[in-house]
């Protein structure tokens, strides 16, 4: 969805790093945590509830 929290923080940090990404639109949290660990996106801005267990098991990185 445009305008989603993720899809803001994505354009912000592009914008400032004076670089481009593709906002690649998930229906969900789900698909795009799917995505990630099937190397299909190289990063998702999510919710802490949905990727905190990942971060967890190490199956993800979390940046800071």
């Amino acid at each position: 969805m445009y305008g989603s929290t993720g899809h803001l923080i994505g354009t912000m940090l592009a914008q400032r790093a004076g670089t481009e990404a593709t906002h690649v639109p998930y229906c969900g949290g789900d698909p795009s945590i799917t995505a990630l660990l099937a190397n299909e996106a190289p990063y998702v801005f999510d919710a802490v509830q949905t990727s905190r267990p990942l971060v967890l098991e190490c199956a993800c990185a979390a940046w800071r």
